[in-house]
């Protein structure tokens, strides 16, 4: 099947939007893992100037892996035919688990490390653990089950089961990840903790907006919901990263951004 998902106009312009949009978020990234790696330069406390420089990593990270997707989001001169898109989303999600793999852990060790130590049923390293675990079985539904669609018009069950199986265990790890940390947290910086941790749900919600499009379309994903994913995982990415790292810089300089 070689026919456009979509009319030619509409196909370029939304390539044009997800391409400014991708672009947006590394940029944003990338003046956070500036920033961040001055902050731990300039701090003279060897706690904040620790602090910047894992915020630095995760976000130069994160900007690496963006440079990727603008690769991948950069308009054609031809629309792409259904099995190409598939392709090109195929890729994008590889980049997107590969980045989550490596900056989440850190992320929510720098946040263990906000509250003082603070866990509630186990260390944090086990809490970075559970988060490589869970990303492992997001990349199992999302690329190994084709985010549990019909395979070749088939319904395939027991792929689709081990795929709804992993799928929930996923939803398990986030859950106890968030209840180790944020369950009788008591800490100055608490809202802050609550605030760039919570918004981790969304990426969730973002799969699971996914997963029941393509039960309507399981002949490949529609180009509104490759746009959708794009802007919301940027939203999500600039805020819980890039933002996150903003503030921990200015916090580290003696100023609060928010």
């Amino acid at each position: 099947m070689n026919v456009p998902l979509m009319s030619e106009p509409n196909v370029f312009f939304g390539s044009v939007v997800q391409s400014l949009t991708v672009r947006s978020a590394a940029g944003l990234l990338l003046i956070s893992a500036i920033f961040t790696t001055i902050a731990a330069l300039s701090s003279t406390e060897r706690a904040d100037a620790f602090s910047c420089s894992l915020c630095s990593a995760v976000s130069f990270c994160a900007f690496y892996h963006y440079v990727t997707i603008v690769a991948l989001r950069t308009p054609r001169a031809k629309p792409l035919t259904l099995q190409e898109r598939v392709f090109v989303e195929v890729q994008v999600a590889g980049v997107r688990h590969s980045d989550w793999s490596v900056t989440l852990g850190v992320l929510v060790w720098e946040l263990h490390e906000l509250s003082g130590g603070h866990y509630y049923m186990f260390a944090p390293i086990w809490s970075s653990m559970l988060l490589v675990v869970m990303i492992s079985l997001g990349a199992f539904v999302t690329i190994g089950t084709d985010d549990l669609a019909r395979f070749n018009g088939r319904n395939d069950f027991a792929v689709r089961s081990v795929g709804v199986i992993a799928f929930l265990a996923a939803w398990v790890c986030l859950v106890l990840v968030l209840c180790n940390l944020l369950i009788d947290l008591d800490h100055t910086d608490k809202t802050y903790i609550y605030l760039f941790s919570l918004p981790w749900v969304f990426y969730g919600l973002v799969a699971v907006t996914s997963i029941l499009t393509r039960q309507v379309h399981p002949e490949g994903p529609p180009t509104w919901l490759s746009l959708l994913k794009d802007s919301a995982y940027a939203i999500l990415d600039i805020f819980c990263k890039a933002m996150f790292g903003i503030w921990i810089g200015s916090r580290s300089l003696g100023k609060n951004v928010f």
